[in-house]
């Protein structure tokens, strides 16, 4: 009886503490985006309140302030943005918060600022953070675009991997082409060639298809040739190097 008894009380707890897993787990997926700091008071409260003209503002502030905290808290603080729905912060709004940033970290000068940068398109957590800072280094004077888009053509999520595709294919050079060729063959499905002639809007409408038509677009631009498959690309690249 007395076993009984404790695992009866040993079951109880279990499931309590079970209980409090899933509790913790819900309080946290409720928190609101704008309650993540992002390590700056300003606009932090910024961001709660919405106010664009004031997100802008910063953003300018600390790429000419504080450029080493620019790089690591603009991409965080548009990616906090970007997780709000449309009736809490417009998407217009949203799209000129994206301009600003590219604009601030676009005029960040310091070689170990745009290190952490390089590292930001390699390894921050979210993917708009990454594609943020994809466009601001392409922009910028200082940074190696080129380089950056190379690292970005490998990204997992596709809609990084065709920002970086279209940057890769207006780069003139032929070192871009391998590059392109291995995302393209990543993102490429049966049904995305058969309908590229007919059906490129319903190519476009899912993401993985717009990082597939990207990567073909941009080998078009690289190579001279339209072609239809990752494998047509190959074989035309393997023939003709010498040439291109």
């Amino acid at each position: 009886m007395l076993l009984s008894n404790q695992q009866s009380v040993a079951a109880r707890h279990a499931r309590l503490g079970v209980f409090a897993i899933l509790l913790v787990l819900v309080v946290h997926s409720a928190v609101p985006a704008f309650a993540q700091s992002t390590g700056d008071v300003p606009l932090d409260e910024a961001i709660q309140n919405r106010d664009a003209d004031a997100i802008r503002g910063r953003f300018t502030e600390l790429a000419e302030a504080h450029p080493d905290q620019a790089v690591r808290i603009i991409p965080k603080a548009y990616a906090q943005i970007e997780g709000l729905s449309n009736d809490e912060f417009f998407a217009g709004e949203r799209y000129s918060v994206f301009l600003r940033g590219i604009a601030a970290l676009s005029r960040i000068e310091s070689p170990r600022e745009i290190e952490t940068m390089k590292l930001g398109v390699k390894k921050a957590k979210a993917w708009q953070s990454r594609l943020l800072i994809l466009h601001a280094a392409v922009q910028n004077k200082r940074a190696k675009g080129f380089d950056f888009a190379l690292i970005a053509a490998k990204d997992q999520h596709p809609l990084v991997v065709a920002a970086a595709a279209n940057f890769l294919g207006r780069s003139k050079t032929t070192t871009a082409i391998l590059p392109v060729l291995n995302a393209m063959k990543t993102w490429e499905k049966e049904a995305l060639r058969q309908r590229v002639s007919k059906g490129r809007k319903k190519i476009k409408s899912t993401e993985g298809g717009r990082a597939w038509l990207a990567c073909r677009d941009a080998l078009h631009r690289l190579t001279g040739e339209s072609l239809h498959a990752h494998a047509d690309y190959r074989n035309f690249w393997k023939a003709n190097t010498e040439k291109i």
